[in-house]
């Protein structure tokens, strides 16, 4: 990807030297630079000395004064004009960058999709944030897939989980597909029994076409029982059918006819266009449900472990809720590095390993700098979340920039690898979006000091 605008010229009064800007085109090219460029670096490539280099975050931009450069320095043909400058200045650094370093894990972002019945102008909001998360460098958007407008307990729980509703996800998701060309985009997560397999393949390869290929497919078994009950669905079957609906839509996706017999019956169904990925998305499965205690101690239950052998079995990256709604807490971080163990214990039985399953850390977050950040992110949480303030803070990842990012890679700490990130404003400001730019580039710039 080109980085950026290269800006040249004499630094005013100082004779032989150059100064050199450099603007980049989003926040993750920013990022590259800032890793890439280093002082020393720009000083072997140009064979100057004492090349000062300064950050200005705020403009997506580093600035470089090289001495002795000009007229009589290390580039005489300088002296012809600053296009000269300029042509040299870019061969030598280099600023075709193919890709992100390697290593690095992908930062994406769900917008604060809850709204309420009537919201005429939904969708623009989402609509302009999906640009602006593009424009700052984030690597994918995500979208949920609710389809009641409310939801009490589970299984596990008779609290209630969430108190509003969403825009359908697939037609949204074709939607932002149109206003964005880097970014992955996706449902996080698809509730497949919800769909026939038929049905399902076709929307998820049109929606791949869309995007050229920038489909990731995270799906789920659904745990809302009301949702269930509306569409005359068996809950009790969702684990068996969801692995039937997929091995449907796999086979469907590599372009084979299929003929199947079991909770769906038909003969000789084949599908186009295929999707532009060979053989389809990746495949994101989730673990745990919103109305999920989560009060485990050192592992996880016998019953849970189900779904993580399924996982291990079947998916290209596991996206588990760390955190309880309805119990008003998180997941011990002790429990989700042996889950994720379970998973990978499940792949290896399967012939499968570590760099076939991606760790991805979703999480909801609000970063607070000031008094009226928290008034903002209280009166957020008053529309969905039924808890009280210590509640909320128990439960999502509340703080400043520093502290966000510290609690995620806490909450992450048992894992080998985290390989992506999907962070979820809690409230709908516009300035939550930077804020989770600069968590980015916190989380970005720990992972690669680490590494």
């Amino acid at each position: 990807m080109r980085v950026g605008d290269i800006a040249c010229g004499r630094a005013g009064d100082k004779g032989a030297t150059l100064d050199v800007s450099i603007v980049a085109r989003d926040r993750a090219a920013y990022d590259l630079l800032v890793a890439e460029l280093t002082e020393a670096a720009v000083s072997a490539g140009l064979r100057a000395p004492d090349v000062k280099r300064y950050e200005m975050p705020g403009l997506m931009a580093l600035k470089f004064v090289v001495p002795e450069v000009l007229g009589g320095g290390t580039y005489t043909s300088m002296r012809a004009g600053m296009h000269w400058q300029k042509a040299a200045v870019s061969a030598v650094l280099d600023l075709e960058l193919t890709g992100r370093p390697e290593g690095l894990p992908i930062v994406c972002v769900r917008p604060p999709g809850w709204i309420a019945a009537e919201s005429p102008n939904a969708f623009i909001a989402m609509r302009d944030w999906a640009v602006r998360a593009e424009q700052l460098g984030f690597d994918g958007l995500f979208v949920g897939d609710r389809l009641l407008p409310a939801a009490v307990g589970s299984e596990h729980s008779s609290g209630a989980v969430y108190g509003a509703s969403m825009l359908e996800a697939t037609t949204t998701l074709a939607a932002l597909a149109a206003v964005t060309e880097r970014m992955l985009l996706g449902p996080l997560v698809m509730v497949v029994p919800y769909r026939h397999p038929i049905q399902l393949a076709k929307t998820v390869a049109t929606l791949d076409v869309i995007s050229s290929g920038r489909l990731v497919l995270g799906v789920g078994l659904g745990w809302n029982e009301t949702e269930f009950t509306a569409l005359e669905l068996d809950r009790s079957r969702r684990a068996p059918d969801f692995e039937e609906s997929l091995d449907i839509c796999r086979a469907l996706w590599a372009g084979n006819t299929v003929s199947h017999d079991g909770a769906w019956t038909f003969a000789d169904v084949g599908l186009s266009p295929l999707p532009v990925q060979p053989g389809g998305p990746p495949l994101w499965l989730a673990s745990f449900s919103p109305g999920s205690a989560l009060d485990w101690v050192d592992d996880v239950p016998s019953l849970a472990r189900r779904t993580l052998t399924r996982i291990g079995r079947v998916a290209d990256g596991w996206v588990p809720l760390v955190y309880s709604a309805s119990a008003r807490r998180r997941i011990d971080p002790v429990v989700l590095g042996r889950a994720f163990g379970h998973v990978l214990e499940a792949a290896d039985a399967a012939g499968r390993g570590r760099a076939d399953i991606d760790f991805i850390y979703s999480d909801w977050c609000y970063v607070i700098e000031s008094p009226e950040d928290e008034a903002r992110c209280r009166d957020a949480l008053n529309g969905f979340f039924n808890g009280t303030w210590d509640e909320a803070l128990a439960t999502y990842t509340i703080g400043t920039v520093e502290q966000v990012a510290e609690q995620i890679q806490e909450q992450a700490a048992q894992i080998d690898r985290t390989d992506g990130y999907v962070l979820t404003p809690l409230g709908g400001d516009p300035g939550q979006l930077d804020a989770l730019a600069d968590v980015r580039s916190v989380l970005l710039r720990e992972t690669a000091s680490i590494g």
